[in-house]
């Protein structure tokens, strides 16, 4: 009777550390999911805006004729700078990989971007992925590695990165690891 007291009580640990393990994982999710729509928020006023706001001025501020043709020529700039712009936000909010070819192909797509803008050599694995996920599966898991990237960049100071995707059975496990500078949990506190 003792001994299957103390296997309860060492389930109900390990399911309590694993629910404050999955509660973690959401709650950076979830941040991550917030810096990310600031920074295209930000994108999207401080480039695209702006770029308009440009080409407006320059349109207007050309009264006179003569000027007609280098208005154009510096209004036609502009606007192939937006629509640069726009494009670079429209792939970075959904990449056109991931509509089209799936998760595996667009996490490919993305740590290899990563390795040639970036300082860090990425490397990407996926294992037991032969066919599509859902869509939102798929969205969700691109979010989070993406943000899980951009964290890496940001805080880790690290020279290398792995991502690795397997699934088994019913189950999709997402690994993120570098060889940066890690953080303490306890630090943060307790979830809220």
């Amino acid at each position: 009777m003792k001994q299957t007291e103390d296997q309860q009580t060492e389930k109900e640990v390990t399911n309590k550390s694993d629910s404050r393990q999955k509660l973690l994982a959401l709650d950076l999710m979830l941040k991550s999911e917030e810096e990310e729509r600031r920074r295209i928020s930000q994108d999207i006023h401080e480039g695209l805006g702006n770029l308009l706001s440009s080409i407006r001025y320059s349109i207007h501020s050309h009264n006179d004729q003569k000027d007609t043709q280098a208005m154009i020529k510096q209004a036609t700039t502009l606007i192939d700078q937006a629509i640069g712009e726009t494009r670079r936000i429209a792939y970075y909010v959904m990449p056109g990989s991931l509509m089209t070819l799936g998760l595996v192909p667009a996490l490919e797509d993305l740590c290899q971007s990563h390795n040639q803008e970036f300082d860090i050599k990425t490397r990407f694995q996926s294992f037991g992925i032969d066919e599509r996920l859902e869509p939102a599966l798929e969205y969700a898991v691109y979010r989070l590695v993406q943000g899980a990237l951009n964290n890496i960049l940001k805080f880790a100071e690290a020279s290398e990165a792995l991502v690795q995707i397997t699934r088994e059975n019913y189950t999709l496990h997402v690994l993120i690891e570098d060889d940066g500078e890690g953080f303490d949990v306890k630090a943060y506190g307790p979830l809220s």
